[in-house]
């Protein structure tokens, strides 16, 4: 008498997730990236799979090698696309060199590396970009002051790239860099989650301080909207303050647990990169980072490279940022 099947769990197969996931139109990331990849390993799958499909091509990487404080912004970008410094060139004058790099491939020796390239750079001005390039990024972007901004849809934030690797070439004007995409996002989206956590922490804490502070306008012209503002400066107050604490402390660990130093954190420039980024990204069109034809990105997707998930050493299991 052979036993019996029944009452053995069976997982879903990732590819029934997927289909799902991926028409699911979910905008909370962090949620889906963080919370959703550990509800079982073909969850976890079909997670990865709409990543690769809908949200690698709608993450940049942006260089920023620092800027005298005298120095304009480049006014033809319609993004901060943040300058490796300002080249006074015989044939062009002053120049501002800037790259912004764009998901390409996924390796495919190695799917848990994402590709992304920049190939926009006039052949003028290749070979100061590629030598300006070489000597921001030679040992990888910096932990203690980040200069290196990466934009995920509509939110922007300077962490790390593991296991970054460049290669610039300007006689081919192959402009690539590479890194665990994967741990990327945990990291992006684990701050984000952070901070979303301390802010409910202060909300919660801070409810009579609210309410008093709201009721302080009276009945009088504009008492209303008065109470309204300051209730709104104090919440963003609040949570600049925590977003800014939150960025150091990532910094200290990310210093000492790979460099072995011990640093304060403090890069107050940095900070204000980061929300001059998200500024930006907030004047951008609501439904700018959804394509019309998102329904192709589907068959896209193939040419990327094969999207089934790999072991990885820097998965989220860990607590790091």
């Amino acid at each position: 008498m052979s036993s019996s099947s029944a009452g053995t769990f069976q997982e879903t197969p990732s590819d029934i997730f997927y289909e799902i996931l991926l028409h699911s139109k979910v905008k909370e990331l962090s949620f889906f990236w963080i919370t959703c990849r550990q509800v079982s390993r073909s969850f976890k799958d079909a997670v990865e799979h709409v990543f690769i499909t809908k949200h690698l091509n709608k993450t940049w990487i942006r260089t920023d090698a620092g800027r005298s404080p005298c120095d304009p912004l480049p006014c033809f970008f319609k993004k901060p696309t943040f300058a490796l410094g300002i080249w006074h060139s015989s044939e062009h004058g002053k120049v501002f060199l800037a790259s912004e790099f764009k998901f390409s491939r996924l390796d495919p020796a190695d799917p848990s590396r994402a590709i992304f390239k920049y190939d926009e750079c006039h052949e003028d001005f290749r070979e100061e970009l590629a030598r300006r390039l070489r000597q921001m990024l030679k040992k990888g972007p910096s932990l203690e002051r980040p200069r290196v901004m990466i934009q995920v849809r509509r939110s922007a934030n300077d962490i790390m790239l593991p296991e970054f690797q460049s290669n610039f070439d300007p006689g081919t004007n192959l402009f690539e860099i590479s890194f665990d995409w994967k741990g990327m996002y945990s990291h992006f989206f684990r701050e984000q989650k952070e901070v979303g956590r301390r802010m409910h922490e202060w909300v919660e804490s801070s409810k009579g301080e609210v309410t008093a502070l709201g009721q302080g306008g009276g009945d009088g012209p504009g008492g209303g909207l008065e109470s309204f503002a300051r209730v709104m400066r104090m919440f963003e107050n609040n949570n600049d303050g925590i977003r800014k604490i939150i960025r150091s402390e990532r910094i200290r660990r990310n210093v000492l647990e790979n460099e072995g130093r011990v640093v304060s954190g403090q890069d107050d420039a940095g900070y204000k990169r980061v929300k001059e980024e998200e500024h930006a990204i907030g004047w951008e069109d609501p439904y700018s980072d959804e394509d019309e034809n998102d329904d192709d990105d589907e068959r896209d997707a193939e040419s990327e490279g094969d999207w089934e998930t790999v072991d990885e050493s820097s998965d989220d299991d860990e607590d790091h940022s």
